[in-house]
């Protein structure tokens, strides 16, 4: 009987405790501590136990600090990141922006940030991890929302390529300054050829007026002429040959007016500017 008083008190008790422990950290318990009963092996036991823990802690510490140092960096970043798995389109991992965009991004398919009902025509992270090598694509977003999407892959601790991260930019309002710039300079070549066919105009206009002027003085001069030999047998012929020519003349000169105008660039308005506005 008192022997074994003794093996329950000093060996299967302090057993119990470090078991009672163990089990603490398995629920996470890290701040349990075994106690110390004597200076046997079973307290070199219990020590041993508790200095494990107490470097655990510190680990644990270190590894959370630098968790939340990571979190931060990829959160300010400017950019929305996540590491996925593109062969079963699982996301691993997201960036605080990316899930404040998508709230159960990590719950959901990787083509669901583009509002697909299915996986993409080209995937790109999967491309990196094939090719184990970077690659980069444009998505655009049934709401009309344009991303870049740069993947890149992701080695495991023992060197095997499952994953990629991507690193995903939201890049709609340069590609509508980008459309914009392409309208202003389409507009402008517009303006230049414009400017051009005016010029030619005007040049073509002026060339045909001043032979022109003289045609029509000539006629005139003519038609009086006619008048005094009335009686002449041609003179009918030649008044209709004359009037045809003159006739011809005016034509040429409405065709000219209208070359002269279009080489004439509109007069600019004015109009009131609020400084404060503009």
């Amino acid at each position: 009987g008192a022997s074994f008083f003794l093996s329950v008190f000093f060996i299967r008790r302090p057993l119990l405790g470090v078991l009672k422990g163990a089990e603490a950290f398995r629920r996470g318990d890290l701040d349990y501590r075994v106690a110390v009963r004597g200076r046997d092996e079973i307290g070199a036991l219990a020590q041993g136990f508790n200095a494990m823990a107490e470097t655990i802690k510190a680990r644990m510490k270190e590894v959370q600090e630098s968790r939340n140092f990571l979190n931060d960096v990829l959160g300010n970043i400017g950019c929305l990141v996540r590491v996925i798995n593109p062969k079963t389109h699982k996301v691993l991992l997201q960036n605080k922006p990316l899930q404040a965009l998508l709230r159960q991004g990590l719950e959901r398919p990787c083509y669901a940030l583009w509002g697909r009902e299915t996986e993409c025509d080209l995937c790109v992270s999967n491309k990196a991890v094939e090719e184990n090598r970077y690659h980069s694509k444009e998505e655009e977003t049934p709401e009309g929302i344009v991303y870049e999407v740069h993947a890149f892959p992701f080695a495991e601790p023992d060197g095997t390529i499952t994953n990629a991260i991507e690193v995903i930019r939201d890049i709609t309002a340069r590609r509508k300054v980008e459309r914009d710039l392409e309208e202003s300079r389409m507009q402008l070549m517009q303006s230049q050829k414009m400017a051009a066919v005016g010029h030619l105009s005007s040049g073509i206009a002026h060339s045909i007026n001043n032979p022109l002027s003289g045609i029509n003085m000539y006629v005139d001069v003519l038609l009086k002429k006619i008048e005094e030999v009335k009686d002449c047998a041609a003179y009918s012929d030649l008044r209709n040959h004359l009037t045809e020519v003159k006739e011809a003349a005016r034509r040429c000169n409405t065709v000219v007016k209208d070359l002269l105008t279009i080489s004439r660039l509109p007069k600019p308005e004015k109009q009131p500017v609020y400084l404060n506005e503009a």
